[in-house]
């Protein structure tokens, strides 16, 4: 085998060995942009970090609801109950998505079978329900949990560019 061949299969297998973690299952790596024309690696270790130190205050009252909407700038709520899979499902995604704009909105969250109220003052028809604020007002929501919440993402960006 010549030398060059023999760069290539090391530097294949070195690359192979990055990408399984400790129990041989590759991982999956996310990249995002920087904005700067670079790309950065989210790493899993990362992204369970950021979802470790993710802050997602619980609204359990009209009134706290309230003081949260009387908020200026983006409020992202979510709504959802323990019995509903696809809420618990959408946890961690949720929390992930507000270290990722925790400088640009407030995260929270409602349990609807504690707070019934605020369902039925807020029309929550389908569990999950995404809901963005923006000083006070209704901007969008995402009903469900098709496994990303790119919806409410393009909502928060689009309050982002206008503002």
């Amino acid at each position: 085998m010549g030398k060059g061949k023999t760069i290539f299969w090391l530097l294949a297998a070195a690359a192979l060995v990055f990408m399984l973690n400790e129990k041989n299952q590759f991982i999956s790596v996310k990249k995002k942009s920087n904005g700067k024309g670079k790309t950065n690696v989210v790493t899993p270790d990362e992204k369970r970090r950021k979802e470790k130190n993710a802050v997602v205050g619980k609204i359990e009252s009209l009134v706290m609801m309230k003081r949260v909407l009387r908020r200026s700038g983006v409020v992202v709520i979510s709504f959802s109950a323990r019995w509903c899979d696809p809420c618990q499902r959408s946890k961690p995604t949720f929390k992930y998505l507000s270290s990722e704009y925790e400088d640009r909105a407030n995260f929270f969250a409602v349990d609807v079978d504690k707070s019934m109220i605020l369902q039925r003052r807020h029309s929550i028809n389908e569990l999950p329900t995404f809901i963005v604020f923006f000083d006070g007002d209704e901007k969008g929501r995402q009903v469900g949990f098709p496994g990303n919440l790119d919806e409410v993402k393009k909502i928060i960006e689009g309050l982002k560019n206008d503002g």
